[in-house]
């Protein structure tokens, strides 16, 4: 298999802080220049006071948004509650409450049904649910991007002394693929499914329950591997590693084909050592998005966009994963099945990333 390997950074970016609605604006991030780029000596050139109109032409709305996030100890509820704390402190008038969901497939659900303004979903729900025509989703999702905010990777995770090398290892252990109907059931389903292992016939015990359910099992010698997607470091996942009850386990050609065959989007990567143990883990990565309603206003989606990474400072050490993401800023428009919502393309073409 060809195997592209992108190796994700950890790279403190910084943004200048500007508050919504009024208060002194820094100096906003500059994109990644090109030597030539930096050679130039063209004067900088500065609003008009016409442009500097246009700029502030959509006003900054009142509402109370919900977004959508996961499990309370999953990625999303940790990165979207830091994301909501940011808004609620910088743009008072535009709140968002962050609510525990069942994750990437019921937040696209909800979302669709008008039960949430905002969801956090992968790259691979986002395309299922924007496409339609499946069990999750008979009809398409109406809905925009309004940015990328990290990446997930596909973990397989085993209990210490399980003797789980591979997927094939799985026939007659307990195995947990996480929530019936969640994002990380499918791709475990799709993982035991292309070495035809089915799970009612060929495990010992097939669970469905929460990645810290899960991770709680392992630990307590109940379950032998979990099948979860996540933005690296997971922390249950974390625990586990650490204290040496588990290890994640790398998939192999067949494994990654069977994937990459239904989701051609995916990307090969590398967890960095120091992450789970003392070595390089290699991993299936898509990104993961924040998503709202075609009904949301091109007011509330700018301000939206505008306050978080104005304020970036504030939510971009909740989670390794955002840390590592952003190694350029323009990777909050990275790896979008959908397109972007017309108020947040205005502010990523005001800071220069679209």
């Amino acid at each position: 298999m060809k195997r592209v390997t992108a190796i994700i950074l950890a790279l403190i970016v910084l943004l200048s802080l500007a508050a919504c609605g009024g208060q002194k604006a820094a100096e906003e991030p500059k994109p990644a220049q090109t030597q030539t780029e930096t050679q130039k000596t063209e004067p900088v050139a500065v609003n008009t006071p016409a442009e500097e109109k246009k700029a502030e032409e959509l006003a900054v709305p009142t509402a109370n948004l919900r977004l959508g996030c996961t499990s309370a100890t999953g990625t999303y509820t940790i990165v979207g509650t830091a994301m909501s704390q940011v808004m609620n402190e910088f743009c008072p008038t535009l709140q968002i409450t962050p609510e525990v969901t069942d994750g990437s497939v019921a937040n696209m659900q909800m979302l669709a049904s008008g039960d949430l303004d905002l969801g956090m979903t992968s790259a691979f729900v986002c395309k299922e649910a924007s496409t339609g025509g499946s069990k999750n989703f008979p009809d398409p999702v109406e809905m925009y991007a309004l940015c990328s905010y990290n990446a997930s990777a596909v973990h397989f995770v085993a209990r210490t002394g399980s003797g789980i090398n591979s997927v094939s290892d799985l026939v007659g252990k307990r195995v947990s693929t996480c929530e019936p109907g969640s994002s990380h059931e499918k791709y475990g389903m799709l993982f035991l499914n292309a070495y035809g292992i089915d799970p009612e016939k060929d495990l010992d015990k097939w669970v469905r329950v929460s990645i810290a359910d899960s991770c709680d099992a392992i630990s307590d010698n109940r379950l032998d591997a979990v099948f979860y997607m996540g933005g690296a470091p997971v922390t249950k996942i974390l625990e586990l590693v650490e204290k040496g009850d588990a290890y994640v386990v790398e998939l192999d050609d067949k494994a990654v084909s069977a994937f990459q065959e239904v989701y051609p989007f995916a990307y090969n990567a590398t967890i960095p050592a120091g992450v789970y143990g003392d070595k390089d883990l290699s991993a299936l990565v898509g990104t993961n998005l924040l998503v709202c309603s075609k009904e949301m206003s091109d007011e509330e989606a700018y301000w939206i966009v505008k306050t978080l990474f104005d304020n970036f400072d504030g939510w971009k050490s909740c989670h390794a994963s955002v840390a590592n993401y952003f190694v350029e800023m323009k990777n909050a428009i990275l790896g979008s099945p959908i397109e972007f919502h017309p108020g947040a393309i205005k502010y990523f073409k005001e800071i220069g990333v679209m």
